[in-house]
């Protein structure tokens, strides 16, 4: 893993969380990155699409047109 630095209220934060859930600290911010990443790389797909939407270059449909 690589060296990071951690604002000592984060640390703070995470040394309670661990001790309260009994899960490892490393376990905890793996988790966290990882949810933060899935978000943003869905944020990032959205975007993409949004984009392509607004050029023309794909389409959409309505509610009703999928319920048919």
């Amino acid at each position: 893993m690589s060296a990071i630095h951690i604002h000592p209220d984060t640390k703070h934060r995470l040394a309670e969380l661990a001790q309260t859930t009994g899960k490892a600290p490393a376990d905890i911010v793996q988790e966290a990155l990882d949810s933060y990443l899935d978000d943003l790389e869905d944020t990032e797909q959205a975007a993409a699409v949004l984009g392509r939407i607004e050029r023309g270059e794909e389409g959409t449909i309505t509610l009703d047109e999928l319920e048919r």
